[in-house]
């Protein structure tokens, strides 16, 4: 039976695909007759960049910025490509 995991991370916790492989892990701990795909979830909130760039194969870039009360924090964003 072909199973298909999507689930939401835990804030500052646990990432979307963290969260899936460990359900794939306890699935596969009852059953090992399920094939699992596992699919994080981004709704926009963290961990959201992350998934993203993953899904797309980019990268994250790192950097320094301004924040919103005007002192420099490091922050990140992703990148990635695509041709049309």
């Amino acid at each position: 039976m072909k199973m298909v995991v999507i689930p939401s991370g835990f804030k500052e916790s646990l990432s979307s695909e963290e969260v899936g492989f460990a359900i794939e892990k306890g699935i596969n701990r009852v059953s090992r007759e399920h094939d699992v795909i596992v699919i994080p979830m981004a709704d926009g909130g963290e961990g959201f960049v992350e998934t993203i760039v993953k899904l797309k194969k980019g990268e994250i870039v790192n950097t320094a910025v301004t924040g919103p009360v005007g002192k420099k924090i490091n922050s990140f964003f992703g990148i990635f490509y695509e041709t049309v």
